[in-house]
């Protein structure tokens, strides 16, 4: 049992790679493999108005470009989740991709079936350096590409019951 509980927990940390490079592929093909290395794959400026009265409407047409840019980098990557659900062979019953203003996107995926949440933080806590890795190398830049300023992930795992197993956020350098 020990065994199945690691392969769906390692299967759903490979999701992650999938998902995240999903956005990089023309053709939506995307190919990725486990973060435990084991090889499975789950992948114009006004110069006629003062400078106050031009201000704060400049900063609020920037943050409202700026949420323009999440909400479409997350439609993007939600547009991938029903793939990345059906070729997780039932381990997921369910993932959201949700954008949490100014420059979060938050993945959540929840298990079909319960794990054990102290082996699963084990694992998670145990590759938190290689999904930093992964944000760096490949989500924050296509968030940056996309107008996303100061990017952020959070990836949070939940059991079958919903409760949560593991949350991380990670911040671009």
């Amino acid at each position: 049992m020990t065994t199945s509980i690691r392969v769906r927990v390692a299967t759903g940390a490979a999701s992650i790679a999938v998902l995240a490079l999903a956005g990089c592929s023309g053709s939506g093909d995307a190919e990725a493999t486990d973060p435990n290395g084991s090889g499975n794959v789950a992948v114009e400026e006004t110069t006629s108005a003062p400078a106050e009265e031009t201000s704060a409407p400049a900063q609020e047409s920037t943050e409202a470009e700026a949420g323009g840019a999440l909400e479409a980098y997350v439609a993007r990557e939600a547009a991938q989740v029903d793939t990345i659900v059906e070729s997780s062979s039932g381990v997921y019953s369910d993932i959201w991709i949700d954008a949490e203003e100014p420059s979060t996107i938050v993945y959540t995926y929840q298990y079909a079936e319960a794990v054990d949440p102290d082996e699963a933080t084990a694992y998670f806590e145990g590759v938190t350096d290689t999904l930093a890795d992964l944000c760096e190398s490949t989500v924050f830049p296509m968030m940056e590409a996309e107008g996303v300023e100061s990017p952020e992930a959070r990836y949070v795992y939940l059991n079958s019951d919903g409760s949560e197993l593991w949350s991380e956020t990670y911040t671009s350098n």
